[in-house]
């Protein structure tokens, strides 16, 4: 316990506050959709095809991703 207090004591005596500063500067956008590929989930049953198609259309509904070709 003797050792800890003098420990706690530099700590306490020696330790600086911290800042940072974080800037964002959002001046342009993508315009284009980002292509992205998606797996097909394999199972036994067709809900493994049925996963696939449901990811697929909701990132290219969303207008930020365009699925790439199953094939490619």
């Amino acid at each position: 316990m003797l050792r800890i207090i003098p420990a706690l004591f530099m700590i306490l005596c020696f330790s600086m506050p911290v800042q940072a500063e974080l800037k964002v500067d959002i001046t342009q956008g993508r315009v284009e959709p980002m292509p992205v590929a998606v797996t097909s989930f394999y199972s036994t049953d067709p809900i493994g095809n049925q996963m696939t198609t449901v990811i697929r259309q909701n990132l290219k509904d969303s207008g930020l991703f365009s699925p790439l070709d199953a094939n490619a």
